[in-house]
Formats: C-alpha cells, structure tokens, sequence
C-alpha cells in the first residue's frame, strides 16, 4: 500500500501544480480574447453616440475602457485564486494536510462550469470555429487536470481510510 500511496501523492501533487499553471494559462488568454474583442468595440460604441467634441468622446472612451480593465483585472485575480485554491488545496492534500475537501466540490463546479461554457462557445455563432479549434489542447488539458485531482484525491482519501481501518484492526 506505501508504493501506491506515494505515488497517488505525488500525481496529485503534480497535477495541483498544473493546475496552478493552467491557472495563468486561463488568464492569459482571457486577457487576451477580452481586450482583441470588446475593446475596439467600447471605441465604436463611443463614436456611435455622437459627442459633440472629440475631447468629450475621447473622455467617454476612455472611463468606459478603464472601467473595463478594472473589471477584466478583477475577473482576472478571481480566476487566478480559483485555479490557486483548487491547486493548492490538491497539493495539501496530497501531503495529508488538508483534512476537508471542500474543494473537490468547488473543483467539480468548475468543471461542470467549464464544460458548459465551452459547449456553448461551439455553438455560438460569433465565434469562429478556428478560434474555438486553437483552443481546444489546453482546454482539454485543463479538464483532464480538474478530472484527475478530483479522482486522485477521492483514491488517496479512499487507501488512507483503508490503512487507518488496517491498523485498527491490528492494534
């Protein structure tokens, strides 16, 4: 049982890291499709609204961007200490630190999340299906991450109740 402990210790554990990094991966690229999408259209809606002067048009652009990039940073830091707490937590886990897996759950909600966001940029229609196809690797990647913490912490979970009910039965 010691082998295969460790070594569902050590995939969770590098599966927690990955998931850290896919976590930077996502805002990246969220950064990425937000300001190459909705900033020239923040322009265009601010020119369609007919200011009288270029310098109030220029003003009106420029709080609606700026609002925005707040918002895209915020959004941004929360996916972020999403992907952290996730990953973090399946790395505790895999030490034997973390005694309540309320992230498993937060993990499955992210996947169930993910998965429905992404079907649904398949059948949009403003998205071309090449942008959708680029992304698809890492994508996937980042499922079969949140997947293999989740099974691995439920398997890890499962051999440490198994031993603690072993030495039990032996004392």
């Amino acid at each position: 049982m010691g082998v295969k402990k460790r070594q569902l210790q050590t995939n969770l554990r590098i599966f927690g890291l990955a998931f850290i990094v896919l976590g930077l991966w996502t805002v990246i690229k969220f950064v990425a499709q937000t300001v190459m999408d909705y900033l020239p259209m923040i322009r265009e809606y601010v020119k369609q609204q007919g200011f009288a002067a270029q310098a109030d048009q220029e003003t009106a652009s420029f709080w609606m961007q700026f609002g925005f990039t707040v918002f895209v940073v915020v959004l941004c830091v929360l996916i972020f200490l999403l992907h952290f707490y996730i990953g973090r937590s399946a790395m505790k886990d895999a030490r034997g630190q973390k005694k309540n897996h309320v992230y498993l759950v937060v993990a499955i909600l992210y996947f169930i999340f993910s998965i429905a966001t992404y079907v649904y940029s398949f059948l949009s229609p403003d998205l071309g299906w090449q942008a959708v196809l680029a992304d698809i690797f890492i994508d996937l990647t980042l499922y079969i991450c949140i997947l293999a913490i989740v099974i691995l912490s439920l398997k890890l979970k499962k051999l440490r109740e198994a031993e603690i009910a072993e030495a039990g039965a032996a004392a």
